[in-house]
């Protein structure tokens, strides 16, 4: 058969670009490789072996009613629409997994240096070496099969997937042999910065204050009012008040010190709550009422916190 040069995209080895196609052709190297249909070797050769009961290569409809429903994007409707489950037959290799987080984080444990179930460290090695960057970013870039980043001090691979209604991500942080992986079931699921917020919080609480920090656990939780919601954590011995949904909850944090039943801001940027101070109101059991924050709003616990069906702002 001769090779038709009008079909390329791009010319090979010209810079990366990443292709399901191509990892469908991938799959049919292996069927030809393993003597056996890719999805029962992939079965036999990774699932089985790690004992993964939550993890397959392709759409199982005997558990259709154990798999997450998909959900559409909010960019362009006001609600999210239901995506029903599809199979991906022939791009299986590509796209067609299903999992749960436990599953995913031990699979990538696998890929671990020391850890000889599924590859030698030789082959771990050539995986996440980089040999691309993926974009203008030189941190991030691509090995064989996995995305490489660095984020922060840290030196990090993974990889992310999107299904019709499912975005997830998962980093490594192989020198901290730390795992995380993140399944949302909404076609425009925040999986990358939810992944990524874990580590740069790793990274705050990373002082690992020894002290007896019995009396801070009493102002920590998440607590909400019109403007949005405020998470009190421990971290490393310290106290900070962090916005979980913000893009990176660790940037510029509030860093609380205690006096009494109040915590005073002692850090963070000037258009924050730097300098004032958060007074805690504690029910007879110790468990916290409310919170009286930055000019004079006032903070509910989560649980507790209900609009209603409409909002009057009184002066």
């Amino acid at each position: 058969m001769l090779r038709d040069e009008s079909t390329a995209v791009i010319a090979e080895n010209e810079r990366f670009k990443y292709s399901n196609i191509g990892y469908g052709l991938l799959g049919l190297v292996i069927e030809a490789a393993g003597g056996t249909p890719y999805n029962a070797y992939v079965q036999t050769a990774i699932v089985d072996k790690l004992g993964l009961s939550g993890l397959g290569p392709e759409l199982d409809p005997a558990r259709l009613t154990e798999y997450a429903a998909g959900y559409s994007a909010l960019t362009y409707a006001d609600t999210r629409v239901p995506i029903e489950h599809v199979d991906t037959r022939a791009l299986a290799s590509a796209t067609g997994f299903f999992g749960t987080a436990r599953d995913l984080v031990t699979y990538f444990s696998a890929h671990l240096p020391g850890d000889d179930r599924l590859l030698t460290d030789k082959s771990k090695r050539e995986m996440q070496h980089p040999l691309w960057t993926t974009g203008s970013d030189e941190k991030a870039r691509y090995g064989l099969g996995l995305s490489v980043t660095k984020l922060g001090e840290r030196d990090l691979f993974g990889h992310g997937g999107g299904y019709p209604g499912h975005i997830t991500r998962t980093l490594v942080d192989p020198k901290a042999r730390v795992v995380v992986s993140v399944l949302t079931n909404a076609i425009d699921g925040p999986a990358g910065q939810l992944a990524e917020g874990f580590f740069r919080l790793l990274d705050l609480a990373g002082s690992k204050d020894r002290r007896d920090n019995t009396d801070l656990k009493r102002f920590t939780g998440r607590f909400a009012n019109l403007w949005g919601v405020v998470d009190f954590a421990l971290l490393g011995g310290r106290l900070y008040a962090t916005d979980p949904s913000g893009a990176n909850p660790a940037e510029e944090p509030q860093t609380l010190e205690v006096d009494g039943d109040t915590l005073r801001v002692t850090a963070g940027n000037g258009y924050g709550a730097y300098g004032e101070a958060y007074r805690f109101t504690f029910d007879a059991n110790g468990a916290v009422e409310a919170v009286q924050g930055s000019s004079g709003l006032t903070l509910h616990p989560f649980h507790t916190f209900d609009l209603g069906n409409r909002v009057t702002v009184t002066r």
